[in-house]
Parts: C-alpha cells; structure tokens; sequence
C-alpha cells in the first residue's frame, strides 16, 4: 500500500519544499529591507546628533557671551562711579560740557 500512496507522500513534500524555499526568498527579503532601512536610521540618528551637538555648542558660546556680558555690565556702575570719583571730583574739574563730553566718550567705549 505504500507503493501506491508514495507518490502523493512525494507530490505533497515537493510542494512543502517549494512552499518553504519561498518562504525563506520572503524572509531574506525581509532581512535584506530591514538591515537598509537601520543603515538609514543609523546614518540619520549620526547627523541628528552632530545636529544637537553643534547646536548645543553654539548655544552655550551664545550663553557663556551673554554672561560674559551681563558680569561686565553689572560691574560697569561701580567701574564709572570710581573713573568718575577719581578723575573729576578728586580733581575738582567743573567744567559740566567736558566732564559730559568724557563720560559720552566712555560710554561710547564701552
């Protein structure tokens, strides 16, 4: 009896094989798409982070200048109070148009 039924055993496992030679094409095919599309996301997540980190360091020079600025400008009071104590009021200058002219020149200067 297996004589007669081996055929079809046969028939049946050449068409599994087929079955499962396509379904390893699909499945290379599959690996094949997903490993380009990580190459892509890996290449895109490299130039979002030189993104970030170029924009980071320039928003700290940015920032480190604003402080930079806002120290000498905090400091900028005292400094003109002791230019002005020392230069004008020591000296007993009072000339109003050139002690004016003077602080204009400062403040230009600054």
């Amino acid at each position: 009896m297996d004589a007669l039924t081996l055929h079809k055993d046969l028939d049946q496992l050449e068409w599994q094989v087929a079955a499962n030679k396509e379904e390893v094409c699909d499945l290379k095919n599959m690996h094949v798409m997903a490993k380009n599309a990580k190459e892509k996301i890996t290449e895109k997540i490299g130039f979002l982070e030189q993104d970030v980190h170029s924009q980071k360091a320039a928003r700290d020079k940015e920032l480190k200048n604003a402080r930079k600025n806002a120290k000498i400008a905090s400091h900028m009071p005292e400094v003109l109070f002791r230019f002005v104590n020392k230069y004008f009021l020591n000296a007993k200058v009072y000339n109003l148009q050139y002690t004016c002219i003077i602080l204009y020149i400062i403040y230009i200067l600054i």
